[in-house]
């Protein structure tokens, strides 16, 4: 069985068209979000409960799977 010592962080995703959520997939600050929440957005605004807001850029796109890596 696989034990993890950290838990999984929703921070909350804003671009100008949509408010949507995701979550840290690691502590590199990778986070996953629905790819339909940043398409086609040149800002987000990525607010994580204990670090506040910050700007966070598009890594990764899938729209075939409604993915994102911000």
């Amino acid at each position: 069985m696989t034990s993890y010592n950290h838990l999984q962080i929703v921070v909350q995703i804003s671009t100008p068209y949509l408010i949507g959520t995701g979550f840290c997939l690691n502590d590199n600050g990778l986070i996953i979000t629905n790819e339909h929440i940043v398409r086609d957005s040149k800002r987000i605004v990525i607010e994580h409960p204990d670090q506040g807001k910050q700007e966070g850029e598009v890594l990764f796109l899938d729209p075939k799977r409604d993915l994102a890596i911000l």
